[in-house]
């Protein structure tokens, strides 16, 4: 008899529940962090911190998707033999990650705007690079909704309370941010190794493959690149191109559009698996009848969330506190971005877990292209405006692009909520 509570945890809702508390947590987090700093401070962390998310997708070496398809589809014994390959090779690269971030960030400009302290913010590359990797394991046990709680929940709610502390003990500074971050970042990844063995040792697949373990896939690994470079692209660019204000400004705009995307970002994920599992036994239907269930839903709600944010704009941004608000021309661009996101569906997971990362490398690559072209040459004429845009367009060739492959390679109608 299957365990009523795994039955439980295997539901989108839950996922959706689990996001929410994150987002709440990290809002909170970003919110004392920016009236702990001050914009500029709180712009130069905010870029480093997109730094180390780029660093960590590269350390990762495509495993975080791989290994939610691996231990969704393939036997204890394969899952085992992936899993063990997949913590040693994080790990290594993980460390020479950091090594190499820290020699470019010190050499650039940014390096010595920072100053030592916040560089020390990228020895946060290796500890997030495992715990993220724990998530991947969880979710392939169809635990979408634990894997969550590590990096999503335990790390900023751990933050939000060091924080606190050390304000209230007149400790306000650079270092004491940064060993904010430090220290949350490594309870929360002992506590992710924890849960990511509890979960994997209840985990069987029925019939399942035995022999294959494939323990890095190039596709997945480049797409996966090409993913956080996209989401991280505008941020980075905002603070070399600008002004470590802007910078600010822009992840304060930002962290509201991705918290009007967070069904989305919930939902997605958790059906990940599910996908996985439905291409690989051949329930074509089913596929189709859960991509269309899930794209509805998504999009509904993301357009209520959009609108709500949009209207609350300048007191919303003002929580921030001062020089914040003139950021909210930047998050309306932002919150149609996030929109089409959710309109066009689960398309980046439904490639890649059909095992067409091939395409979804080349749609990601275009996507990539566009935007760096385009902040190149809005950024210096339009500043944060000409970000957003930047973003806004690269999103609509995006979605076009997976939608093709979709309808190419799965041949399902592209518009996944008749799908």
């Amino acid at each position: 008899m299957r365990d009523t509570h795994v039955l439980r945890l295997d539901q989108p809702a839950y996922a959706l529940a689990f996001r929410l508390i994150a987002a709440a947590l990290s809002f909170g987090f970003g919110i004392a962090a920016a009236r702990m700093l001050g914009v500029e401070r709180f712009g130069l962390a905010s870029v480093l911190l997109g730094i180390v998310n780029v660093g960590v997708v590269f350390a990762l070496l495509g495993h975080e998707t791989l290994a939610t398809r691996q231990v969704a589809t393939l036997g204890a014994r394969a899952v085992n033999i992936y899993r063990r390959s997949a913590v040693r090779q994080s790990w290594l690269a993980g460390l020479v990650v950091l090594v190499l971030t820290a020699l470019v960030v010190a050499l650039l400009p940014l390096g010595a705007q920072a100053g030592t302290a916040l560089l020390a913010l990228l020895v946060l590359i290796p500890l997030i690079t495992r715990t993220r990797l724990s998530q991947g394991l969880i979710r392939g046990a169809h635990r979408a909704s634990l894997s969550l709680i590590p990096d999503g929940i335990a790390r900023p709610g751990l933050a939000i309370i060091f924080l606190l502390t050390l304000s209230l003990a007149g400790h306000t500074g650079n270092a004491a941010f940064v060993l904010t971050m430090v220290l949350s970042a490594v309870l929360a990844l002992i506590y992710g190794i924890v849960l990511e063995r509890r979960t994997l040792a209840g985990h069987a697949v029925s019939g399942a493959k035995e022999s294959v373990a494939k323990g890095f896939s190039s596709a997945i690994f480049f797409s996966s690149i090409l993913a956080v470079l996209v989401s991280q692209l505008a941020l980075i660019a905002t603070g070399a191109l600008s002004s470590a204000a802007d910078a600010g400004r822009y992840a304060a705009a930002e962290r509201y559009a991705l918290a009007a995307g967070l069904v989305g970002q919930a939902v997605y994920l958790a059906v990940a698996s599910r996908l996985a599992a439905h291409h690989v036994r051949g329930e074509a239907g089913q596929l189709r009848a859960l991509v269309r269930k899930v794209t509805r839903g998504v999009s509904a709600a993301t357009l209520l969330l959009c609108v709500i944010v949009a209207l609350a704009a300048q007191p919303l941004l003002g929580i921030y506190g001062n020089g914040f608000a003139e950021a909210e021309p930047v998050l309306h661009i932002l919150l149609a971005s996030v929109f089409i996101n959710a309109f066009a569906g689960p398309t980046g997971q439904l490639l890649l877990m059909t095992r067409h990362e091939q395409d979804h490398l080349r749609a990601m690559f275009v996507s990539l292209v566009v935007q760096a072209a385009l902040i190149a040459v809005l950024v210096p004429v339009y500043s944060l405006v000409g970000v957003a845009w930047a973003v806004l367009i690269s999103t609509l060739i995006w979605n076009g692009l997976m939608m093709y492959f979709i309808r190419r390679r799965l041949t399902m109608n592209p518009l996944l909520i008749w799908a």
